[in-house]
């Protein structure tokens, strides 16, 4: 049995919300398979900074491999970089939309709008499974490095779905 860290950080402010509790973190991991969680040496809550605030999970390899789950502003919206196009930003979060997400247009910018509920579900099914699925994929691929970021990005979203048909065929839906 693999001995996870978990923890949360202190966000010194009330101007962010963590989507989940450590709590909620320790009962996801259970339902992963022991061979797909090895080597992973911590996973938690992070606070987000401006620079970083639409990427809502992480997965780094160095120096011992963690994962972060990141804040999200109080009031629960993500302003997506302007240079960012609709049609593409629909694709990409089309996870998150299927979780209840909402795409709002405010001039010529994307807010990504969530309800507390439904962050929830979305982070404790899709977005940890989608970053344990990047651990899993350098777990299983030496020569990793120089695949590219679809080829990795597309694994994490397979392995993410594959565990939420298994959740959903269980019926443990944390």
């Amino acid at each position: 049995m693999s001995t996870i860290i978990i923890f949360q950080r202190e966000i010194h402010t009330d101007k962010w919300f963590y989507p989940c509790s450590k709590d909620d973190l320790e009962q996801a991991l259970q339902e992963f398979p022991e061979e797909d969680k090895t080597g992973i040496h911590a996973i938690g809550l992070a606070p987000c900074t401006h620079k970083n605030m639409y990427v809502e999970g992480v997965y780094f390899r160095v120096p011992q491999p963690y994962i972060e789950i990141r804040a999200l502003p109080s009031n629960l919206q993500i302003k997506i970089p302007n240079t960012v196009k609709y049609s593409k930003t629909q694709l990409h979060l089309q996870s998150a939309l299927e979780y209840g997400m909402k795409l709002t247009k405010e001039g010529n910018r994307i807010i990504a709008n969530w309800n507390a509920t439904d962050l929830r579900a979305y982070t404790l099914e899709f977005l940890l499974a989608h970053e344990i699925g990047h651990h899993v994929y350098y777990l299983r691929n030496d020569n990793c490095t120089s695949q590219s970021t679809q080829t990795k990005e597309g694994f994490a979203n397979m392995y993410a779905m594959q565990h939420i048909r298994k959740l959903h065929g269980r019926g443990n839906i944390p």
